[in-house]
């Protein structure tokens, strides 16, 4: 099992942003994480589709990049919940956002009794 944030300090690009390592250890984005993995049933999405358990450690991606577009980076839509090692694989495009997409379309608990648990 990966230790936490093993993967973001391993990933080079994460140290270049410091704006982004700042958002990363925010009280919001810990809240927001927290909110994606729970509609996402404490599952990596990618693992749920291909029938694997997923590890206990999990981690919250951007879809579309903050650098990108920093207006996506609370939006829900744009947020998935990922092992280490799919989060790397969609890092580097080997899972495209048109899959992320649909996996959470697919998988995710957008159910009412769901949103009760968040208030």
């Amino acid at each position: 099992m990966a230790k936490k944030g093993y993967y973001r300090e391993k990933n080079s690009r994460y140290e270049k942003d410091k704006d982004y390592m700042k958002f990363i250890k925010s009280k919001q984005w810990f809240n927001k994480s927290q909110e994606i993995k729970r509609l996402d049933c404490y599952h990596c999405l990618v693992c749920q589709s291909l029938d694997l358990i997923s590890p206990v450690y999990l981690e919250v991606h951007h879809i579309i990049k903050v650098r990108n577009d920093a207006s996506l980076k609370l939006d829900n839509s744009n947020l998935i919940t990922l092992c280490v090692n799919h989060h790397k694989m969609a890092d580097s495009n080997k899972i495209s956002a048109n899959e992320l997409h649909r996996l959470i379309n697919k998988y995710r608990d957008t159910t009412e009794h769901n949103d009760i648990l968040l208030i």
